[in-house]
């Protein structure tokens, strides 16, 4: 087998941790790898006239006891064809190493996967270089200090008001906003983009390319910035990378300090939606390391490994063939110690969080596009695993012709594997405690309510004032009540007169008739009276008054039955729990029984389950566990509402009581704790399709 160095290949030596060590770079694909001493010995003698045993031989013969053996070199070799730092000088050799080459039409293939596709922008390198090359005199030490003050009073004002802030972003994904968000997300990536830029002219690298990625068709800016790679600082390569996520905290800071300060609408909607798309969703997306964004090259650095990635998906496969094929597999042997164990943990990692945007991508691909989205899905996934699908079964195709055993052992071996997977994901139950968020409250021995129509003549109390039962605590006018029994008293008066002329008169048909009309209008009076008597509301159980608006109640008009006040009895609590909907079933079962509940101090009771309500509401009962007020349930702004203002659950609850324990006399009325109440079983899959579920309720209620 005849192999040749790429045309285009350059190599420089580097001593790091106190080695010498050959980095090369691929101009063409921007791609940098490190090699040890033997494994560049060996390159460079394959000029594609010495084949690779007269390669060994050589090296042997130079290298004495380090030089590679046959099945090191020939693992070397393959490692150097399949990222193209080689190349084969007969054609008539590709299928022996076809499981490792990479042909352009799959290349092609993978550009046009729906999920990421780039985009180079012809000559975009020269002119984002010119404008960087313009922004290079700010960077300097006064502006990193000021900058670095301005994120930290972000970072504080955040912090300090962050459930408001959240509360009130939620408004931001309504999708009346998704054009100003998308255009505010667009506009921060561009500039994320230029501060990778001016970071790389300020240390004497340029820009490779310029283009526009699209993910699920969205266009997003993104430069290449790989010739960092010829820095031996791996501090300022480092730099370079965390350029675009700098500015954009910057800018985020800048906006949330605007939101603090100003209290114009407008302004503070485009403040939110700014530390939204230049804060959290840059932490969420460039900073994560499992995505080939600005984290995993800082990552990369920090390593010392270049293509971390590709490392790591060599360590998987040299893993699973030792594994399940008994396959020995050396590699070319430049990580050692700790980075062989790290690259290979960063391998499983990355593999799990694909699987994971694979799932995400297609969720939010049927959700946008509809019946398309399916199309898009199954386009998408099959470009991304395809590939590597392909090539193992044209590896296993080969396997099974040469070795049959080791092909079988691994076809074992892999479909255990396998079944054990989907049954860990699918069947396998997760059991975790089902905990619910309870809040404590004063109980209501008493409502008063008002028994008459009227405006409230005089108050008598005060909010928590302690009354005595048959205390009068307000009274209600009514004119036309007092007319009523006023008139009725006439028609009494009346009919006594008129009855003792029929008595005197011997009209005994007519007398009858007076004492029954008598008794009827004494009934009337007495029902009357009553009315009237309630006008003065008096107490009917010793407690305290409970009522914040009693000030405000003189001259106020109200309806027979509306609820006035409260009379609370001394030390009366009740302990209030909402459970979900899935949590029901289990929180079920456990009525009756008890059930631990925790404070925020650790103290801990134990209570008993009273009962549950047999409906689910998204009203907002306990104000005191929403979000907003520093609770742990998420609510939305109800827009159906007179004024636009009312809260309710992004999601239905059901209510129940738990018993009051012994000795929580000093726990105070709207402290929050939480209660285990019940074991949930469920599988992962189950509880990603009710997640997927809630987010989707959630999105279509704003």
């Amino acid at each position: 087998m005849l192999l040749k160095k790429s045309d285009d290949l350059r190599v420089w030596p580097v001593h790091e941790q106190g080695k010498l060590v050959y980095r090369i770079e691929l101009p063409r694909t921007h791609k940098f790898f490190r090699v040890g001493y033997r494994e560049y010995f060996l390159l460079s003698l394959l000029d594609g006239k010495t084949t690779l045993p007269q390669a060994c031989s050589v090296a042997a013969a130079k290298l004495g006891g380090d030089a590679p053996s046959t099945e090191e070199a020939n693992s070397i070799a393959r490692w150097l064809l399949s990222n193209k730092v080689v190349r084969l000088t007969d054609a008539s050799q590709a299928e022996e190493v076809a499981e490792f080459a990479k042909p352009e039409s799959i290349s092609l293939w993978n550009r046009l996967n729906p999920f990421w596709m780039k985009l180079p922008l012809p000559n975009g390198e020269r002119w984002i270089s010119a404008v960087a090359r313009r922004f290079v005199p700010l960077v300097s030490m006064p502006t990193l200090v000021l900058s670095a003050l301005l994120v930290l009073v972000g970072l504080v004002l955040f912090l300090s008001q962050r459930s408001a802030f959240l509360s009130d972003g939620v408004q931001l994904f309504h999708p009346s906003g998704w054009a100003y968000l998308f255009a505010s997300f667009v506009g921060l990536k561009m500039v994320h983009e230029l501060g990778h830029a001016v970071a790389c002219e300020r240390q004497g690298c340029r820009v490779n390319q310029f283009g526009v990625v699209f993910v699920l068709f969205a266009p997003l800016a993104y430069v290449d910035v790989s010739s960092s790679w010829r820095l031996e600082s791996r501090a300022a390569r480092i730099g370079i990378s965390f350029a675009g996520m700098w500015v954009e905290m910057v800018i985020a800071s800048i906006a949330m300090i605007t939101w603090t300060l100003t209290s114009d609408l407008t302004t503070q909607w485009i403040a939110q939606s700014v530390v939204m798309t230049a804060g959290l969703a840059t932490i969420l997306f460039n900073a994560n390391v499992l995505m080939r964004f600005d984290g995993y090259y800082m990552l990369a650095d920090a390593m010392d490994v270049a293509n971390l990635a590709d490392e790591a998906s060599t360590s998987m496969r040299a893993l699973a063939k030792r594994w399940l094929f008994g396959m020995p597999t050396p590699r070319s042997g430049e990580f050692t110690g700790w980075r062989n164990v790290a690259v290979l943990v960063y391998g499983v990692a990355a593999m799990v969080w694909r699987v994971a945007v694979c799932l995400a991508l297609a969720i939010a691909s049927s959700a946008l596009f509809h019946g398309l989205g399916l199309v898009l899905t199954v386009l998408g996934i099959a470009m991304w695993w395809g590939r590597p699908a392909w090539q193992l079964i044209q590896w296993m195709r080969g396997l099974c012709q040469t070795r049959e055993t080791t092909f079988y052992r691994g076809v074992v071996l892999g479909s255990i594997a396998c079944a054990v997977m989907v049954a860990g994901v699918f069947w396998m139950p997760l059991p975790s405690t089902v905990q619910t968020p309870v809040v404590t409250q004063a109980v209501a021995s008493s409502i008063v309510r008002a028994r008459v129509d009227g405006f409230v003549e005089e108050v008598y109390v005060r909010d928590g004032q302690d009354v005595q039962a048959g205390q009068p605590l307000l009274r209600i006018g009514n004119e036309e009540l007092l007319f009523q029994i006023k008139q009725l008293e006439w028609d009494q008066e009346k009919n006594a007169i008129e009855l003792r002329m029929a008595t005197r008169a011997f009209k005994d048909g007519d007398v009858q008739w007076r004492r029954r009309r008598s008794e009827s209008l004494a009934e009337q009076h007495d029902q009357l009276q009553s009315r009237v008597d309630s006008m003065l509301i008096r107490a009917e159980k010793a407690g305290r008054i409970s009522g914040r608006t009693l000030s405000q109640l003189r001259q106020t008009y109200v309806k027979e039955g509306d609820a006035i006040l409260e009379i609370m009895e001394a030390n009366g609590q009740e302990w209030i729990t909402l459970i979900s909907p899935d949590h029901i079933e289990e929180a079920r079962q456990r009525v009756g029984q008890n059930v631990r509940v925790r404070a925020a101090d650790y103290q801990t009771f134990e209570t008993e389950l009273l009962r549950i309500e047999p409906r689910a509401s998204d009203a907002v009962s306990e104000p005191a566990l929403a979000a907003v007020h520093g609770g742990s349930l998420a609510t939305q702004q109800d827009r159906d509402a007179e004024d636009g203002e009312q809260l309710r659950w992004t999601q239905p609850y059901f209510r129940a009581w738990l018993s009051v324990p012994e000795g929580a006399d000093t726990v105070p009325n709207g402290m929050r704790l939480v209660a285990d109440c019940g074991t949930d079983s469920r599988t992962f899959a189950a509880r990603l399709r009710n997640w997927i579920r809630q987010q989707l309720v959630a999105q279509n209620a704003l």
